[in-house]
């Protein structure tokens, strides 16, 4: 059999699979399992119909304020069950993934009606961080728009000195 199953799947590089008590080999590229039984389907079919909704599920999950490396600060929805946060995270704002330096539990992340929940005072202190981040960042860079200024100051005072050949300008 095993002879006869690598003749018919010379090309077939994936898996292989078969029944319980079969000597039969197949593989899992070309050849589909066998289908259902009506028992298995009405089984399968009382799992998803039993299982909650989307908008039940939405009742189960929590928000984190998350601090990055970056000194953004961004939320995060994940299920209560999850009592950490990932390491890393997508910012939204660099576009990168960075490590979180702080996470923080805000509560469910969603009302009883399935809205999105809000959070004033996390949302407020949020707010008040990324501000002061580009506070500091507009900072930094007029001090550096000063300094080529200056700069720009100087090489237009040492290309406009006057030539000094006898006294005359």
């Amino acid at each position: 059999m095993e002879e006869r199953f690598r003749q018919l799947h010379r090309q077939c590089m994936s898996g292989r699979w078969s029944l319980s008590g079969s000597r039969v080999t197949h593989c899992l590229q070309c050849c589909p399992p066998p289908p259902l039984g009506p028992a298995l389907i009405e089984e399968l079919s009382e799992i998803f119909r039993s299982s909650p909704s989307a908008e039940d599920r939405k009742k189960d999950q929590d928000s984190w304020e998350l601090i990055l490396t970056c000194d953004h600060v961004t939320t995060l929805t994940q299920h209560r069950d999850h009592n950490y946060v990932r390491p890393v995270v997508r910012c939204p704002e660099c576009q990168v993934r960075r490590g979180v330096v702080h996470s923080k539990r805000l509560g469910p992340a969603y009302t009883d009606e399935g809205v999105k929940a809000t959070y004033g005072e996390s949302e407020q202190a949020r707010l008040a961080a990324e501000l002061a981040s580009a506070k500091e960042k507009l900072r930094r860079e007029q001090q550096r728009a000063a300094a080529t200024s200056s700069q720009i100051d100087q090489l237009e005072k040492q290309l406009q000195l006057p030539v000094h050949d006898g006294g005359t300008k």
